[in-house]
């Protein structure tokens, strides 16, 4: 496979121990043969020459009439190229996501922050559960507020099954807390998937935990990569 593209992630789906489902993104280049029987009303001057009958269909095309691809091909080489694995949206995170994800409609993630709740909002929004929804035009919701325009200013909290259906017919985002550590974890999970050295890429190609927390969706600092390995676990394990 060529061209193959690590920008690109997305978080693996467990589906047995040791194996895993991802979606990809890629071309394929066939070199191939068709056979095509077809009758071709052609000037006589040409009826007897094949040559004269190759430039004919050449010039022509009528034979596209009754080509049939499917039933005609004999593919005498195949290979594969631009490999992308594309970001999964929306799927099911662990712990307390998975609960919510029950609901969300097909609602769009980000994560964000853990803490960036406005002060007089943050300790309804913790103490009831709720979720926080962010989009372009006005939301409803227990709690509304304007801020930090993400996919929009407009910012609601409120129960997820509740106002699931109401945030996604307004073309809202679900925005999922983090914390640092847990951002890492996700990012140790991917370069763990591609055999990497962690240190070896926070000292030789820094910008691609930033391109990996990008695709993710995932806030990210360049001082995270420096976070100590165990206390991240800890701390992801915890929460």
């Amino acid at each position: 496979m060529e061209g193959t593209n690590l920008n690109q992630h997305s978080d693996p789906v467990v589906i047995e121990e040791g194996h895993v489902a991802i979606d990809v993104t890629f071309t394929v280049y066939e070199e191939c043969e068709h056979t095509v029987d077809t009758t071709l009303i052609v000037p006589e001057l040409i009826a007897y020459s094949p040559a004269a009958v190759e430039e004919f269909l050449r010039d022509e095309e009528a034979w596209l009439d009754d080509f049939d691809p499917a039933a005609s091909v004999s593919v005498n080489e195949r290979r594969i190229s631009d490999v992308q694995i594309v970001l999964r949206r929306g799927h099911v995170q662990a712990g307390a996501d998975r609960s919510d994800a029950e609901h969300d409609v097909g609602l769009r993630r980000r994560y964000v922050l853990a803490g960036r709740w406005p002060a007089e909002h943050a300790g309804a929004i913790v103490d009831h559960g709720w979720s926080v929804a962010n989009a372009p035009r006005p939301l409803s919701g227990r709690l509304c507020w304007t801020g930090e325009c993400l996919d929009g200013i407009h910012y609601a909290a409120g129960p997820l099954p509740e106002f699931a259906a109401r945030w996604h017919a307004d073309n809202a985002t679900l925005l999922v807390p983090i914390t640092p550590a847990e951002a890492v974890a996700k990012l140790r999970a991917v370069v763990a998937v591609y055999g990497y050295d962690w240190n070896v890429l926070a000292a030789s190609r820094p910008e691609q935990f930033q391109w990996w927390a990008e695709d993710l969706q995932l806030p990210w600092e360049p001082a995270w990569a420096a976070l100590d390995a165990a206390a991240v676990k800890a701390e992801a394990e915890g929460a």
